[in-house]
């Protein structure tokens, strides 16, 4: 599996490292859940494609804790041949488990983060410290499943590579605003 990766420009690394020094993790809890999968007929004879897909919310808390809800979303598919004299192949999924965290930091007093802090922190931090809780919980409900236990790669943050600059041949001609004709 691709090691999973939240990508941090420096700037929002520095945003996201004030609000952390500023405040602690309160709870982390699992808000929804829901998990479904494939009826199994026959042993699986081809590999499971996984695709986990992640969003990060602020949502409404109490004074001096800033809440977030971050939505995990695995998807595991298989390739399945098409019927006889078909020669195409179909993707079928196997297995999906949906789950939604909600954390709350409690805030230092007379801190109050500004809203490119929360932003930052929400779309690096918060995923981060709650990845270890979506692992365990996916291994344990696929194992249950019966399916065979998946181990998640651990998430990593990563600078964000610096933007390149525009070749000459790449830029985009300005308009000419000006009065000389």
């Amino acid at each position: 599996m691709t090691p999973i990766t939240i990508q941090q420009t420096a700037e929002d690394a520095k945003l996201a490292f004030e609000l952390h020094t500023h405040a602690e993790l309160d709870s982390i809890r699992l808000q929804k859940a829901r998990a479904t999968s494939q009826p199994l007929l026959e042993p699986m004879r081809t590999p499971i494609v996984l695709r986990i897909n992640r969003k990060a919310k602020q949502a409404q808390a109490p004074e001096g804790i800033v809440r977030f809800e971050v939505e995990f979303r695995l998807a595991g598919e298989r390739e399945t041949e098409g019927s006889e004299g078909e020669s195409s192949t179909a993707k079928a999924q196997v297995v999906l488990v949906e789950c939604t965290w909600e954390l709350d930091y409690r805030l230092q007093k007379d801190y109050q983060p500004s809203p490119a802090a929360l932003k930052a922190f929400k779309d690096g931090n918060a995923i981060f410290n709650c990845w270890p809780y979506f692992r365990e919980y996916l291994q344990n409900t696929v194992t249950r499943m019966n399916l065979p236990p998946l181990t998640v790669p651990l998430l990593r943050l990563l600078p964000k590579p610096p933007r390149k600059k525009p070749t000459q041949a790449q830029a985009v001609p300005s308009e000419n605003t000006s009065d000389e004709q």
